[in-house]
């Protein structure tokens, strides 16, 4: 009797030895297939953001130089731009605004979306440009004009900013297509403004290219990729069991 209740013991202890094996093998598995999907996608954010970057660079070595009236003949092929003769409405500004999970209230304004016309232009004729800014004194204008719910406080509003809602001033910054473009904006603020033209761009105020960080992004991400090859193979090789 006694040997057998050994060897029951016995084997309880070598299922469980194996079983714990099993677990650890497949806990580890997952790990590591998490851990590759992560590089994988900062690899492809890395290479996709700092190849964009490189080629404006690249193709935009200095601001070209073009009138608001000249968006109307076609959506401009240069990245880098100066616009000329703007009329900045900001009345019809759209905007975004960030709330934290933390936070109470409304949240805050983080970036608005300015439509720009030529000066000759009347209401509701096509606009082919928006302005991107994160300028305080524009936001806080905005965060003011957001707050002002009923009518006696718009109208305060207007009358007390009358000079600022109409701005006639150049616009400088990066045309944002691809990986910079932030969200789906593109799609969000045709939804809002019926009069937008189809091919409209959307200029980001103060940016430039910036070749260093683009060449940098690219660095990590061809690191990324070697690190994820020497991980393959690395997993390939047979490791010895004691």
């Amino acid at each position: 009797m006694s040997i057998g209740t050994g060897l029951s013991h016995g084997g309880t202890s070598l299922d469980l030895s194996i079983t714990m094996k099993i677990l650890i093998r497949n806990h580890a598995q997952r790990g590591f297939l998490r851990l590759t999907l992560l590089l994988l996608i900062a690899m492809g954010a890395c290479l996709w953001i700092g190849g964009q970057g490189v080629y404006t660079a690249v193709k935009n070595r200095q601001p070209s130089v073009l009138g608001t009236s000249d968006l109307a003949k076609g959506k401009p092929s240069a990245h880098w731009l100066v616009l000329t003769n703007c009329e900045l409405q900001v009345l019809d500004s759209a905007y975004m605004i960030h709330k934290s999970k933390y936070e109470t209230g409304e949240g805050r304004i983080s970036e608005a979306y300015i439509p720009i016309y030529a000066p000759n232009q009347k209401e509701g004729d096509k606009c082919y440009a928006v302005m991107a800014t994160k300028d305080e004194r524009l936001l806080s204008l905005l965060e003011e004009m957001r707050h002002a719910k009923t009518e006696k406080a718009a109208a305060d509003f207007v009358v007390k900013h009358s000079n600022e809602l109409v701005m006639n001033r150049n616009v400088e910054g990066l045309v944002r297509f691809g990986a910079e473009e932030h969200n789906g904006e593109q799609r969000k603020l045709a939804g809002l403004k019926s009069n937008l033209a189809s091919d409209y761009i959307i200029l980001a105020e103060g940016e430039k290219p910036n070749l260093g960080t683009s060449l940098g992004l690219l660095l990590v991400g061809v690191v990324i990729g070697v690190g994820l090859v020497f991980m393959f193979k690395s997993r390939q090789e047979p490791a010895a069991e004691y």
